[in-house]
């Protein structure tokens, strides 16, 4: 028999099925809904739904470099358990999905894939939903492109589940600046800073933290003026542990992040800056 598009639609809002699972199921149970439901059931399909709420610790953070590396593209793909992410399956959907982000999803500093492009996928993740028979997510990416004066570095630790995506300034490439651009993934990932400079920080983000120092320090019955001074030191430690600029090297001899600059600058004869970076893991 015919199966319109309108109970196509029907059966899926009733069981999360993919398009061609739910008109399949309609075709061999000559319309019935119910009988239509009971077969996806016994498939596995009319599941995926349910497993989509479940908790994605576990996948794995993938990149895709184009344009001679000038391009790079980093997205997290997530799954209920390791023994998924570990399939070849899987591994090989992480990086399919990286490379068609590469190709299709606007140049992004960095963040949760937003629920407009997650859109674009949510069919294709319920049919593997239902396939695999665990939830899967998009967590976050992001697609840096290099300016002509700039160079892309990444990090992907042993487990895949951390990612370091990087951008460096300045015209010249060589061993020096490769060097850099390493160490300063393995510290990005190793020590999560959020910002590049204490400038980064966000006004709000600064007020709010301040206004939770000043409340936990109210207790102490000390004067205002006394208060916001401690406020303040807190504060200072806050920017020592989030913007990477203030931070000393993750690795001994633990040289401050500014000195690694200024030798790789000497040493190129050409300042090297620090442009972004993205740090993206799973399980945090």
């Amino acid at each position: 028999m015919e199966v319109s598009m309108e109970q196509v639609k029907e059966l899926r809002r009733a069981s999360g099925a993919g398009i061609l699972d739910c008109k399949k199921a309609l075709a061999d149970s000559q319309g019935d809904m119910e009988k239509a439901i009971d077969l996806l059931r016994k498939k596995g399909v009319a599941a995926a739904a349910k497993r989509l709420g479940r908790m994605t610790n576990e996948g794995i953070v993938s990149v895709v470099l184009y344009e001679d590396g000038r391009q790079a593209t980093m997205l997290s793909v997530m799954c209920e358990t390791d023994f998924v992410a570990r399939t070849e399956e899987f591994k090989a959907l992480a990086v399919e999905l990286t490379e068609d982000f590469a190709k299709t999803a606007p140049v992004f500093v960095g963040g949760p894939v937003s629920e407009q492009l997650a859109g674009v996928y949510k069919e294709r993740l319920t049919d593997l939903v239902a396939k695999i028979g665990e939830n899967i997510q998009l967590g976050d990416y992001c697609k840096f492109k290099a300016s002509p004066t700039s160079h892309l570095f990444y990090y992907i630790h042993h487990n895949k589940k951390i990612g370091v995506m990087l951008e460096l300034e300045c015209q010249k490439g060589g061993e020096a600046l490769d060097r850099l651009g390493k160490n300063l993934t393995l510290h990005i990932a190793s020590l999560a800073p959020e910002y590049v400079a204490k400038e980064d920080v966000p006004e709000e983000v600064l007020a709010k933290e301040k206004e939770i120092y000043l409340e936990q320090l109210k207790e102490t019955g000390k004067p205002q003026n006394v208060l916001e001074k401690i406020a303040q030191g807190k504060l200072e430690k806050f920017y020592e542990e989030r913007c990477l600029l203030l931070q000393d090297f993750a690795l001994p001899p633990n040289l401050p992040i500014t000195q690694m600059l200024a030798d790789t600058s000497n040493e190129l004869s050409e300042k090297v800056k620090v442009v972004r970076f993205f740090r993206a893991k799973i399980g945090e």
